[in-house]
């Protein structure tokens, strides 16, 4: 007998506080027994700092995007977005997002940025008329989430 597990995924919310307000509103008001951030939680030009504060009371599981290397310098020299949002997020807030972990698991899922192995590759990697190519490596787990 299988158990179906109610599980919300977000992902990119690239400081747009307004958008996860309504997010996570939509998803309190469902059965949702997890809820996955896919990460890219900050660096937008809107308003990091309660979009970090609002994760982080979210209560979910969480993993780093590119973005979020970026906002706290792990990522090299950061973009116009990143900056932006390093300006405006306290110490701790860059702390959180430096400490994401790369990928979150549960029981028959795994769940990461882009690929399961770079934040940076995209998962499909090209779309073609007759359908997409998909980005293919053996993993254990059957359900991936990616953002």
């Amino acid at each position: 007998m299988s158990t179906t597990l109610r599980l919300a995924v977000i992902a990119d919310v690239h400081g747009n506080a307004l958008a996860l307000e309504a997010v996570l509103a939509d998803i309190a008001q469902r059965a949702v027994e997890v809820i996955v951030n896919l990460g890219d939680n900050a660096n937008g030009p809107l308003e990091p700092a309660l979009s970090v504060a609002l994760l982080r009371a979210s209560g979910a599981l969480h993993v780093r995007g590119n973005g979020d290397r970026a906002v706290t310098g792990a990522a090299g020299a950061a973009g116009a977005s990143a900056t932006f949002a390093r300006e405006r997020l306290a110490a701790d807030d860059i702390a959180w997002l430096g400490k994401l972990p790369f990928e979150v698991r549960g029981d028959g899922w795994v769940a990461f940025h882009s690929t399961p192995v770079s934040d940076l590759e995209y998962l499909v990697e090209t779309v073609e008329p007759h359908g997409a190519r998909v980005w293919r490596r053996r993993r254990r787990s059957r359900n991936v989430c990616a953002a």
